[in-house]
């Protein structure tokens, strides 16, 4: 089976077990196919990083470049625009003005990356404004761009940092924090998946990602419904919380980008308490 259609058979599956995110996902799914397809076109490299500075806690992307000149930068965007068109009709006319634009004068993308994985909020201002769109249409295609190559330098590293026995809240990859964590129900150890690369990596269950603490006793869980399987683990020293998964069966595949998606209404819950997500993503700003 290839990985299109596994991500196609996770999608429909979460969508049947979350009736009720139904319309985000669905959504969200055009781009979530066409990521998947452009991870496929890209060439691998060669990964060059240095496993001791792994060690230090110096992720891959302060150590080596991994954003290339050769990057297809706006053929990515088309295409990736035309996905956001067709998943949120509602936002086509801005994504539609994205791709005549670059069709005339290329974004210069680089100049974007330069401050990754900070948002260079002037450079969307400036560039949503002389294309007269809205900064959130520019600013979720740059960064579902952005998530695609870095997706698969990502897999290319993967036997580095295993080496490294990387232990930060951080990505090892890019730098990130993550979006979404999943409780292995057989091991009962914690994954982190990153919020721009989606890298996984192991991390303890009893220490805040976002700033260290390690207080088992200011840890809290917050269930909806009392489902076990679906929850928001919570720091109240950095008011962060991080959704998480605890993943009953390593035999269905699951595409963690859609199973935070259709979480955000638990995103939505835990702003309302005053907790600020670890990562901000596209689907839980509001």
């Amino acid at each position: 089976m290839s990985r299109i259609s596994e991500i196609e058979n996770a999608i429909n599956d979460i969508i049947e077990r979350r009736p009720h995110s139904k319309d985000a996902v669905t959504a969200f799914k055009p781009v979530l196919l066409e990521k998947t397809r452009w991870k496929e076109k890209l060439e691998p490299v060669s990964p060059v990083t240095d496993v001791e500075q792994l060690k230090k806690g110096i992720p891959v992307i302060r150590q080596t470049k991994l954003f290339l000149p050769g990057d297809p930068w706006q053929e990515i965007i088309l295409s990736l625009s035309s996905a956001a068109g067709d998943g949120f009709p509602e936002f086509r006319k801005d994504f539609d003005t994205i791709k005549s634009s670059i069709r005339k004068s290329p974004l210069p993308v680089h100049d974007f990356l330069g401050k990754f994985p900070e948002s260079d909020e002037e450079f969307i201002s400036e560039w949503s404004r002389k294309m007269g769109i809205r900064p959130d249409a520019l600013s979720f295609v740059l960064f579902t761009a952005i998530r695609t190559v870095l997706e698969k330098r990502g897999e290319e590293y993967r036997d580095h940092i295993k080496a490294a026995d990387w232990d930060e809240g951080y990505c090892p990859v890019c730098g990130s924090f993550p979006s979404l964590a999943i409780i292995q129900e057989k091991t009962g150890r914690r994954k982190l998946n990153c919020s721009n690369c989606a890298f996984e990596w192991d991390f303890s269950r009893v220490d805040c990602p976002y700033c260290g603490d390690h207080a088992p006793e200011g840890m809290d869980f917050f269930f909806i419904d009392g489902n076990q399987q679906e929850s928001a683990y919570v720091c109240h020293k950095c008011k962060r919380y991080i959704i998480t998964l605890n993943q009953v069966s390593d035999l269905t595949p699951q595409d963690r980008e859609a199973s935070s998606i259709s979480l955000a209404h638990m995103d939505m819950i835990m702003q309302d308490k005053g907790f600020a997500p670890m990562a901000f993503c596209a689907w839980n700003v509001f």
